[in-house]
């Protein structure tokens, strides 16, 4: 007998972080300087420090996520929420952080954009990958 992990389980642990709480869960962007691990135990004092500064269209702590689903997806669990626009801002990010802001604080997960991308006056925009912004399988 294989070991397994249930698609439901999957997506019950996924609701259980709250990830479809849309006055919660937030992006925040952060600068290049920003680094971090996967076995980092970053907290949001750590995150903060890394992130860009407000003006320019960019309000501290970042933007709440709306649209956003667990799901099942197949054997895995799937959590999308809709794309991200700062409108008429002036941006410069290397990266985003997605967060709960709620009376813990918790990174959950950093996204980086592979260097700086900018704006200009016009649309800084986060097109989520098209699977999803986490995946469980």
């Amino acid at each position: 007998m294989a070991d397994l992990k249930y698609t439901l389980g999957k997506v019950k642990f996924g609701e259980s972080l709250n990830l479809e709480d849309t006055a919660k869960i937030k992006v925040m962007l952060v600068t290049t300087a920003y680094v971090s691990t996967a076995t980092a135990a970053d907290s949001m004092v750590t995150v903060n420090a890394g992130e860009i500064a407000a003006g320019g269209g960019y309000t501290t702590g970042g933007q709440l996520l709306v649209g956003n689903a667990v799901t099942a997806d197949g054997a895995n669990m799937k959590f999308d929420a809709n794309n991200l626009t700062w409108a008429a801002s002036t941006i410069t990010a290397g990266g985003a952080v997605l967060w709960d802001d709620d009376t813990a604080d918790t990174p959950i997960a950093l996204f980086d954009f592979g260097g700086d991308q900018t704006s200009s006056n016009g649309d800084f925009t986060i097109n989520w990958n098209v699977n999803g912004l986490l995946t469980l399988s």
